[in-house]
């Protein structure tokens, strides 16, 4: 992640969809996933526009088991997984969402494009029933696509993401929405309109990546120079949450979290995934780190 690079985003839709409802989000919690989420999928910006995938176990040695490059983009910043074990790509570098089918291979090409109404996607999701949520930094806007999607999808629901730039989005098992934009983890609750706004905020001071684990527990990145850190947060959430456990990272690069099932923390830190392993505390530190080439959004998949 080239920080700089975004300043220079004036990208504005030039239209947008006037809807009045989205009918995407359940508060039901989801069923069990139908896959085991084993492998680590990694989305790299900084001029690769790959996708890599690592199969545990995990050390210092890892190399991807698959990779492959997503088209013609340079900027790929998150991924994410439907319950098909479709693989959702949000390509920054040519603001689009690319999906493709399982099986993953070094050949893989994206089976289609989603592109109305994506501006420089950051953070992207899709939940249980298949509908698709992306954070796009180049429009400070959140966009929702309604299963089943296709190339010639449009957005149900377009809003703000609540003030700053739209880093990482991600659903919780009721249904609601968390952006990291502006200095906090922002709110939504269905259901989900082109007026939505924040049910409530909190801060992080310079947030980027977000990611729930097992237990619900919000992890969010801080990104805050040579400071950086990793923040905990346990539910309930409200605008009065604060960090039950602060890691720091010791880097000024530190982007997105993913947890795995035993409870270790990943984090991306452009060119090296870094383990903290379970349990953790203040005061853990790092068991070890592997390369990638320009690591940004992380998460477990099939």
């Amino acid at each position: 992640m080239i920080q700089f690079r975004r300043a220079f985003l004036g990208i504005a839709l030039a239209a947008l969809p006037v809807i009045v409802g989205c009918s995407s989000s359940s508060t039901s919690p989801p069923p069990p996933t139908p896959f085991p989420m084993t492998r680590l999928y990694v989305a790299n910006d900084g001029g690769s526009g790959m996708v890599q995938i690592f199969a545990p176990p995990f050390s210092a040695s890892s190399t991807p088991a698959v990779a492959f490059k997503d088209g013609a983009s340079s900027d790929v910043d998150d991924v994410a997984f439907d319950r098909r074990g479709r693989l959702y790509v949000g390509s920054f570098g040519t603001s689009a969402v690319d999906v493709f089918a399982p099986p993953f291979t070094n050949a893989s090409t994206s089976s289609f494009s989603i592109t109305n109404g994506v501006s420089a996607p950051e953070g992207i999701d899709v939940d249980t029933a298949g509908n698709l949520y992306v954070g796009n930094e180049g429009s400070s806007q959140i966009t929702i696509y309604d299963a089943p999607l296709s190339a010639a999808s449009t957005a149900v629901a377009t809003f703000s993401g609540g003030g700053g730039s739209i880093r990482g989005v991600k659903l919780d098992s009721a249904g609601n929405l968390y952006a990291a934009a502006g200095g906090n983890v922002r709110v939504f609750t269905p259901p989900f309109t082109n007026t939505s706004t924040p049910a409530f905020s909190f801060p992080v001071a310079n947030v980027w990546g977000i990611a729930f684990d097992s237990t619900g527990h919000l992890w969010a990145v801080d990104r805050l120079g040579s400071s950086s850190n990793v923040q905990e947060f346990t539910p309930p959430f409200s605008s009065s949450s604060t960090p039950t456990l602060t890691i720091p990272t010791g880097t000024a690069d530190a982007l997105y979290p993913a947890l795995d099932g035993s409870g270790n923390l990943y984090i991306s830190t452009e060119l090296t995934i870094t383990v903290y392993m379970a349990p953790l505390s203040a005061s853990s530190t790092p068991a070890f780190a592997f390369t990638t080439p320009a690591s940004n959004g992380i998460r477990f998949g099939p």
